[in-house]
């Protein structure tokens, strides 16, 4: 590497800005007014060994814009050394002296950045040849290291003359810098103090012709010449404009020669150099024009901000930094609004660049009994998109596919396996050999078990997952038990749980005890080195971020959106999605609008601070959706009753059903989407957040919000015949081919029966049961409930089915244990006491089966009976469970001695020896034909009055033993009778 000095109008004679890529050293500093760091180009941002055309003006563009900035620093540090004394006009490029650094690119793993420039042998090059004499190679590149200015006789002592003449003289200059093959101007080429004030009439620049040097180098500037005498009528910044340089560079040429604007009177040094460093900094925003320059803008689809809080979260995601090797749980907490959710989402798509699985759940607002589903559908997803990599032809990803199913197949055997299909069913897909098995219903902690063996076979492959689960404070504390105890065996095995990252995101003015619960079991894990525990709060944006979004989203200089951007700010306090509705709603009313004349947004600055505007986000976001047309409201509304997001086929079917607006839905979601109110994504339409589909919801009236949730639920009732007592109702064939699947798979193009039989449930529910005033409704909607009710069952999503339960026990009103409604209301609360004993809410189970026993005749109370009795087991009243099942059972007239003395005991045994031997194998499978529901509450009465016994060692345990198998030969075998039999052995013998 060699060091060298010139001057700027040598370097700009000899071509390279045009060919050559010239670059800042790394440890150059920029001052306080600009960005902080530079965005340098790398080796193949420009192919310079055949650059030409388009590529020829980029490089050229971005390598003049350094160039000035290095020239405006200077001739800032010249005023400032000689205070106002000087005047720029005095001074020619030759006067400026550049030092550079030069390498051939190959040789860049030699060449040591943080040597200073003082250490180099430096050599003065004064001509254009001795330029060329060192540039033989299409791969020289070039460092730009210091500028200095070396006029001696610019000093002047009239202070007018300064005012009138510095900044028009510095454009000028940079004016020069920015044409390929222009001689410099000389001192009587500078304008006067009258031509300063009016504007200057020629200004050299690229040329359509060639000179002899371009020829010799096999350039030709593709730029319009700038070399012209302005009319009367055309302005400076058209010319510049017509020229064809950037708008940005063309802006801040006119800003400094043409002086005729009041407003551009305080611009400074400092503005100078920063609106140079933006360009550097974000040339795909200051240096492209775009194609269309009255493009639309709209805030929001670019964040902005959160510099510190996405450094700390990258740091751990990809930099261990000498961390413990525990799992990585990371709790990012704001308010609403504040970017949480965005914060998350920029790190997954970093960090999937580095190999990793992104797994992104997110809890919904008053649906927390869905939690296991959202859950669910995580683990799902995660396990398909391993079965889709066998599909991607990487020999890599199909190996990967195959030691996954393997490691799991290891895990756990194909009992394990079936039982985790009905959580996660792609399994089978994964593991193909796997037979799902009906009914079977895991505890939680088999479910923990399942879970974690499942992440574990997938961590122990050697790629990591990045797992964020949002909106925490609304998950169900079941779910969040369950990831907690999950996350805590996972943290056990200590090479699979340092591949797992863990991001959980809450509004930390919502924070439940059980969600405060579930942080402090995940932040213990620290104390035991098995864990590295990380909390983010989420802080308001600064104004030098609000600053940063004004800027680039308006693509102008901080110095034109400063006070814009202050007012933003102050009437926001920084909170984000404040921030973006507020400026959004500024571009929608026209208070700040796109200028022609002026090739930019423009706007009153006066009008801007007396602007009346909502005191808070929600308010704001209220006063805008009044902006949109009828046709548009009805299209939220309507999606709004489905949550934060809706199926695009889901609305389909409500088009052909006749719920939508004038048109359909199609014609309006585009402008909603370019409004960011909703954003389009695959198969989804999406409320860009929370709050505001929060707002639409809730800012729709109730009465017609209701109507709105009844009609829905009826229309897409009617589809699936979810009226027990109607045949189905005639839908076209097509549209029920081509949405409706028989099952709830996970293909975009179906929405499955049981979906649809929930969606139509619960829209039918958020109306309320008082919406209805029609008793034959009520008792059809009860029975939609009970429907739901047993496909969440099945699902094994009880929480969800107790919802429904109980929802439509709450449809019956005062009409429950009426004769018309009696069956309906004893299934009701049969399930609600089911689904409660499922999730071991003992009180619960109490309430609904007293109602039940208390309600209806005995043979009808048997299934009510078995499980108060188990839960008077589970909360440790066996006495009382063993006294009341024996009492059921005397009633049932099954003989159970009163004292269970030892020759009692020993009789009773010997006579169901004597019964049980009468019958043959074969006799004993015809039983099976013979087994009503009955029978097999009965037996589960036993099982539960011996669960009891054995819990206190009762003497009554042998006789309630003997009771399941003489009762069983009685009245039929049944799996029951077998489970309860071999229980009841075991227990005996033990």
């Amino acid at each position: 590497m060699r060091g060298t000095t010139t001057s700027v109008q040598t370097l700009i004679e000899s071509g390279h800005l045009l060919t050559r890529r010239f670059l800042f050293n790394s440890e150059l500093s920029l001052g306080s007014s600009g960005t902080g760091n530079l965005e340098q180009p790398q080796h193949n941002d420009v192919d310079v060994g055949s650059c030409g055309g388009a590529r020829n003006s980029q490089l050229h563009i971005l390598n003049a814009v350094k160039l000035s900035l290095m020239l405006s620093r200077a001739c800032a540090q010249y005023c400032n050394d000689y205070r106002n004394d000087i005047d720029l006009g005095s001074l020619r490029l030759d006067d400026f002296i550049v030092t550079l650094q030069y390498s051939a690119i190959a040789g860049e793993e030699d060449w040591d950045t943080s040597r200073a420039a003082g250490e180099e042998q430096l050599f003065t090059i004064s001509t254009v040849d001795q330029f060329n004499a060192i540039n033989t190679s299409d791969c020289i590149r070039w460092i730009i290291l210091d500028m200095n200015v070396i006029g001696s006789d610019a000093r002047l002592t009239s202070e007018n003359i300064y005012a009138a003449t510095l900044m028009p003289s510095l454009g000028k200059l940079l004016c020069a810098i920015f044409s390929p093959n222009n001689d410099a101007m000389a001192p009587d080429e500078q304008c006067s103090n009258e031509d300063a004030n009016q504007g200057i009439d020629d200004i050299s620049a690229p040329d359509e012709t060639y000179s002899s040097r371009d020829a010799s180098m096999g350039i030709k500037s593709t730029r319009r010449g700038l070399k012209m005498r302005r009319s009367a009528d055309t302005s400076l910044f058209q010319q510049l404009i017509e020229s064809g340089y950037p708008t940005s560079v063309c802006r801040l040429l006119n800003d400094l020669i043409d002086r005729g604007d009041t407003h551009l009177s305080t611009i400074s040094f400092d503005d100078i150099i920063c609106d140079l460093e933006q360009m550097i900094s974000q040339p795909h925003i200051f240096l492209n024009n775009p194609e269309n320059e009255f493009i639309s803008v709209h805030f929001g689809q670019i964040h902005y901000g959160r510099s510190k809080e996405l450094t700390k979260i990258l740091e751990i995601a990809t930099v261990p930094n000498g961390r413990s090797f525990g799992l990585e749980v990371m709790f990012v907490s704001g308010v609403a609004g504040s970017g949480k959710s965005h914060l998350a989402s920029a790190v997954g798509d970093f960090v999937s660049n580095f190999g990793f699985m992104v797994l992104t759940a997110k809890f919904k607002r008053g649906m927390q009994y869905i939690s296991r589903e959202i859950v669910a559908t995580l683990m799902d997803e995660m396990v398909s998109n391993i079965v889709e990599m066998k599909k991607s032809g990487n020999d890599s990803d199909v190996n990967y596919t195959h030691r996954v199913s393997r490691a799991l197949s290891s895990a756990l055997d194909a009992s394990s396996l079936s039982a985790l299909v009905d959580f996660v069913p792609s399994i089978q897909s994964l593991v193909p050999e796997v037979v799902k098995k009906e009914n079977l219903l895991c505890s939680h902690w088999q479910l923990v078990f399942l879970l974690s063996k499942l992440l574990c076979s997938v961590l122990s492959q050697e790629r990591k997952i990045f797992l964020t689960l949002d909106d925490l404070q609304w998950a169900d504390p079941t779910m969040l038990q369950l990831i907690s105890d999950m996350l805590i065996s996972i943290s056990k095995c200590p090479e699979e749980r340092q591949r797992l990252i863990f991001v959980g995101m809450y509004r930390n003015n919502e924070v439940s005890s059980d969600l405060m619960l579930f942080i402090t079991n995940l932040m213990n894990l620290e104390g035991g080195g098995s864990a590295n525990v990380t909390s983010v709060k989420v802080s308001p944006l600064s104004l030098d971020n609000v600053t940063e979004m004004v800027m680039s989203e308006l693509r102008l200089p901080r110095r034109l959106v400063s006070k814009l951007a202050d007012v933003v700010h102050k009437r926001t306090h920084g909170h984000a999605l404040f921030v973006v509705q507020l400026l959004n709603s500024l571009i929608s009313d026209s208070t700040i609008a796109y200028s022609p004349m002026l090739h930019r947004f423009n706007w009153d600055q006066d009008k801007i601070c007396t602007l009346k505007t909502a005191d808070n986000v929600a308010s704001l976001i209220v006063s805008n959706l009044t902006s949109l047309s009828s046709e548009e409201l009805l299209c939220l509304r309507i999606i709004s009753c489905f949550g934060i997001q809706v199926q695009f086929n889901l609305l389909e079917i409500l088009e052909v059903l006749g719920l939508a607006p004038t048109g359909g839905f199609k014609p309006y979601l585009h402008n909603l989407n370019d409004l960011g109110i909703i954003e389009i994504i695959s198969t989804l339409v999406v409320f860009t957040h929370d709050l505001i589909q929060e707002q639409v919801y809730e800012g729709t009236p109730e009465k017609e919000r209701r109507q709105l949730q009844c009609d829905i639920g009826t229309f897409l009732g009617s589809m699936i015949s979810l009226d027990a007592n109607f045949e189905p109702k005639p839908i076209d064939a097509a549209i029920g081919q081509l949405y409706v699947s028989d099952t709830s798979d996970n293909e975009d193009s179906n929405i499955g029966v049981a979906s649809l039989i929930s969606i139509a449930t619960s829209q039918i529910n958020n109306a309320g049961p008082e919406f209805f005033s029609d008793r034959m409704q009520r008792t059809r909607f009860a029975s939609w409930n009970l429907r739901a009710g047993k496909y969440a069952a099945e699902k094994s999503s009880f929480r969800a089915a107790l919802h429904y339960y109980k929802h439509g026990i709450s449809f019956l009103g005062g009409d429950l244990w009426l004769e018309d409604t009696y069956d309906l209301c004893l299934k009701l609360y049969e399930g609600a006491a089911l689904s409660s004993s499922a999730l071991w809410g003992e009180s619960r189970v109490s309430m609904y089966a007293n109602d039940i026993i208390n309600n209806v005749i005995f043979e009808d109370s048997l299934l009510a009976e078995y499980l108060l009795i188990g839960s008077l087991h589970a909360s440790g009243q066996c006495k009382h469970s063993i006294a009341r099942g024996l009492a059921v059972l005397r009633r049932l007239k099954i003989d159970i001695p009163i004292t269970p003395s030892p020759e009692v005991v020993m009789l009773t045994l010997e006579q169901t020896e004597k019964e049980a031997s009468a019958y043959n194998f074969s006799q004993i499978s015809d039983c099976q034909r013979r087994v009503d529901s009955k029978t097999r509450n009965v037996l589960k009465l036993v099982d539960a009055i011996s669960k009891s016994c054995y819990q206190i060692a009762s003497p009554f345990l042998p006789l309630v033993a003997c009771t399941t198998v003489r009762y069983s030969l009685q009245n039929g075998v049944c799996e029951e009778s077998i489970s309860v039999s071999l229980s009841n052995q075991n227990k005996i013998f033990l």
